[in-house]
């Protein structure tokens, strides 16, 4: 929450693999993420208190959303 361009964040845990689990990340920019948090020392702090919790790494896709 504290990086430049954060909007929001949700996690969602599977129905039928409760193993799995969806965060999506609310964005300002694409660069935000990428350049702004993914180069940062947020995200090396970030890394290392989730890291230890991932089975794999994880696959990440940037999304637009569309609103009513």
């Amino acid at each position: 929450a504290q990086a430049k361009g954060f909007q929001v964040i949700h996690l969602h845990r599977g129905v039928e693999r409760p193993s799995t689990y969806l965060v999506a990340i609310g964005w300002d920019t694409v660069e935000d993420h990428l350049v702004g948090f993914r180069e940062s020392e947020l995200f090396t702090q970030w890394r290392a208190l989730l890291g230890p919790h991932f089975a794999n790494p994880p696959q990440v896709e940037h999304w637009q959303l569309f609103e009513d």
